[in-house]
């Protein structure tokens, strides 16, 4: 290596080269052991985005930096749970601001790359958390935060409902950029229909609407509600698209999307471990 330079960029390669791929991947018990429990917005979503991905999380057991989009997240959930759980209680509600201000301490911590100045990301977290408290929780909630687990035989499906009120209504919370399809998230999407089966299940009958609420992140933000339901057919699908995947995962074969959209090293915490990363084109026969 004639030069400094020519030395420190291969430095920097081989210090950012990513881990090899186990040649005969996972062992079978330790898959059964990751598929023994299945949740939507979990497993699920992290499957869909790149099979590699959750090798990465579920199988290796990487834990993954917070963004700050994921902050903001938990923090509106938590600020819609204080307020709800009072209103359940018949308690005298918290203030969404000074809730939020203390979620948000504990949190941010765990921020490791920062799109906004700290300041101004606090701010704008407080402000989505207040105008959720103020233009979307329900009224009169009957069960916040409700915890489910519906037995498949192929695995246990897990998960928590967000709200269901005094009329059957389940809903759910989503702070959401302005490029994402929420109509079609709340009319096909998997996590509503896993909802609707878990009501049905604890019930015995489907729940009278679906809600989806939205915080819409912009210049101003924005708040909506899409109300929906689910039919038996689109449940069955849910599972049928829940037990295929896990089928998929039993194999130890996690093929990464490397043209998803998270494929990026902004968007995929695990971009620096992927052993998608350079490798050669390998044909197979």
């Amino acid at each position: 290596m004639s030069t400094a330079g020519e030395f420190a960029a291969w430095v920097d390669a081989v210090l950012r080269e990513p881990e090899p791929y186990p040649a005969l991947g996972p062992a079978a018990s330790d898959l059964d052991q990751v598929t023994g429990t299945w949740s939507v917005r979990g497993k699920q979503e992290t499957w869909d985005n790149c099979p590699e991905a959750f090798r990465q999380r579920y199988v290796l057991c990487r834990k993954a930096p917070a963004s700050l989009e994921m902050v903001q997240g938990r923090v509106v959930h938590g600020v819609a749970q204080a307020v709800l759980e009072a209103r359940v209680q018949g308690k005298s509600e918290p203030d969404p601001a000074e809730v939020a201000k203390s979620l948000y301490d504990q949190a941010k911590y765990e921020i490791e790359v920062w799109p906004l100045h700290p300041a101004q990301a606090e701010a704008e977290t407080i402000m989505y958390a207040r105008l959720l408290a103020e233009e979307l929780l329900p009224r009169h909630p009957v069960q916040v935060e409700s915890r489910f687990e519906v037995d498949l035989g192929f695995t246990r499906l897990v998960g928590v409902i967000d709200y269901i009120d005094d009329r059957g209504v389940v809903g759910d919370f989503k702070v959401a950029g302005p490029s994402r399809d929420l109509e079609h998230e709340a009319h096909h999407g998997m996590q509503l229909s896993v909802y609707s089966l878990a009501y049905r299940r604890m019930t015995g009958e489907a729940p009278t609407a679906l809600r989806l609420d939205v915080l819409a992140k912009g210049h101003p933000p924005r708040t909506f509600s899409i109300i929906t339901e689910r039919t038996e057919s689109q449940e069955r699908a849910a599972l049928y698209t829940i037990e295929q995947t896990i089928k998929s995962v039993r194999t130890g074969i996690f093929p990464p999307n490397t043209h998803g959209r998270n494929c990026h090293p902004d968007r995929c915490p695990f971009w620096g471990v992927c052993p998608a990363r350079g490798q050669p084109f390998i044909s197979t026969p």
